[in-house]
């Protein structure tokens, strides 16, 4: 029988190379401080298995779910379209295996230009609260603020995060004085 697993195995496996072709593509956007590299860059990686339904039984199909993080001034159909060759030249060593791509876009690459009062203003309100002298970069996940940036409105992301509070990981916090010092930057942009 055909074992879907096993096909799925050769693809991921594949998908190694196009991780590594994704990491070469590189912002012209700051990546924030302490990154892997010092631009932001591109990102694909694969985040979920599924097969199976019993040990006995040979699964007829296998899911593979991934996330691709696009650079900010990246075009998502080119980014896609580079997707879609990679995978369909990718050889499973048999052809009764059938690969089929469901992509669920969700967004979230855009800038703002630092230069904009917004973003100079905010940066103040962050310093006044912290003491602390931030860089401006581009974040390296997504956010909501792809919905208010859709609708051309000038977009700036600040939030509780830290290297040591293993975000996106096991056991993923955020330090409660973090949030206050959010909650405070914001109070001051509003009032000054």
């Amino acid at each position: 029988a055909l074992n879907a697993v096993e096909g799925l195995c050769k693809l991921v496996t594949n998908l190694e190379k196009f991780k590594s072709f994704r990491e070469n593509k590189l912002s012209k956007f700051d990546a924030p401080p302490g990154s892997y590299k010092p631009k932001v860059w591109g990102r694909f990686s694969v985040t979920m298995l599924q097969a199976g339904m019993k040990s006995n039984i040979i699964p007829g199909s296998a899911t593979a779910t991934f996330d691709m993080r696009l650079l900010p001034e990246e075009d998502e159909d080119k980014a896609r379209m580079e997707l879609e060759e990679f995978i369909s030249k990718v050889d499973l060593g048999d052809p009764r295996y059938k690969v089929e791509l469901n992509i669920s876009l969700s967004g979230g690459n855009y800038f703002t230009d630092p230069s904009l009062p917004l973003v100079q203003n905010f940066r103040a309100a962050i310093e006044k609260v912290t003491g602390k002298t931030i860089p401006i970069a581009a974040e390296l996940g997504g956010n909501d603020g792809r919905y208010t940036s859709a609708k051309g409105i000038p977009t700036i992301c600040y939030g509780p995060i830290r290297n040591d509070t293993n975000f996106h990981g096991v056991n993923e916090f955020i330090w409660l004085e973090d949030i206050k010092s959010v909650r405070d930057a914001i109070c001051w942009y509003l009032t000054h």
